[in-house]
C-alpha cells in the first residue's frame, strides 16, 4: 500500500514536471 502510495506520488510529480516544462517552453517560444 506505502509502496504504491510512493509510486503513484512519484509518477504524478514526474507528469507535473514535465507539464510545467512544457508550458514554460512554449511561453518562452510565445514570447
Amino acid at each position: 500500500m506505502c509502496c504504491q502510495w510512493r509510486n503513484f506520488l512519484k509518477t504524478g510529480l514526474l507528469k507535473n514536471i514535465i507539464i510545467l516544462m512544457l508550458f514554460f517552453f512554449f511561453k518562452f517560444i510565445s514570447n
